[in-house]
């Protein structure tokens, strides 16, 4: 059974945190001072070839107000 009028769409979903960091023009350097991370690990977690633990993720869940 469908949802009539539900939608559940979000403006950036599956745009990778590089890609939106690249579009609005953050250095690495203020991302990963803002996530509180160093800038090889923010390199690493963008590049895909570290997971970030959960608190990581959650301050780069917080990070967006660069994307508005």
């Amino acid at each position: 059974m469908a949802c009539i009028g539900s939608d559940t769409t979000m403006p950036y979903i599956g745009a990778r945190v590089s890609d939106l960091l690249a579009k609005v023009g953050v250095p690495m350097e203020i991302f990963a001072d803002a996530v509180e991370i160093t800038v090889e690990e923010a390199e690493d977690i963008l590049n895909g070839s570290v997971t970030p633990n959960i608190g990581t993720l959650a301050k780069i869940s917080k990070f967006p107000e660069y994307f508005h």
